[in-house]
């Protein structure tokens, strides 16, 4: 259980590193920022989860097209890596447009670095 935590954390600083890299508008100075945005991008995913919960059963009942329930997840992750910014100084966005690329890559990354580190 903690392995997986740890191999999830690890994943997640990786990915953000890489999309540092290769996103223009997507600024972290450097691999500690990254570790440290890492942890804290994912306890604002939990709690964000918490606290939406109710909102995201109404929309998954009601809301009968899948690419919907996608576009308001996409704009949950964008509005919390935009709130990463307000928390950690040193980490940039430099638009809207760019969270939103960046949250898929951060998902699709994340994902793939687990598979490979587990």
């Amino acid at each position: 259980m903690v392995y997986r935590r740890l191999v999830h954390w690890i994943a997640s600083a990786l990915a953000f590193v890489a999309v540092a890299h290769y996103l223009p508008g997507f600024k972290i100075p450097d691999v500690q920022t990254a570790v440290v945005l890492s942890l804290i991008y994912g306890v604002l995913v939990v709690l964000a989860s918490i606290a939406l919960l109710p909102l995201a059963y109404t929309l998954f009942i009601f809301v009968p097209r899948p690419i919907w329930k996608l576009l308001c997840l996409l704009f949950v992750n964008s509005a919390l890596l935009v709130l990463c910014t307000r928390i950690e100084r040193s980490f940039r966005i430099a638009s809207m447009s760019d969270a939103m690329v960046a949250a898929v890559l951060l998902a699709l990354l994340t994902g793939l670095f687990e598979k490979l580190l587990a």
